[in-house]
């Protein structure tokens, strides 16, 4: 899946920046992951900024 998501006819079919599908991913297993009543007590900021650094060495 992520392969698919770092081709760049993946974010263009879909109209998304590479960061906004990398981030939705991650929501999707987040949400497969953890049980609701802790989806809370994640911290996303923690992901966020460790793809920002992802995307900003793939550069």
């Amino acid at each position: 899946m992520l392969r698919r998501i770092m081709e760049p006819s993946f974010t263009i079919q879909f109209d998304l920046t590479l960061k906004n599908a990398l981030m939705d991913f991650y929501q999707m297993k987040k949400h497969q992951l953890i049980v609701p009543s802790k989806l809370e007590t994640v911290n996303d900021a923690y992901v966020e900024k460790q793809i920002s650094q992802i995307l900003y060495q793939i550069s």
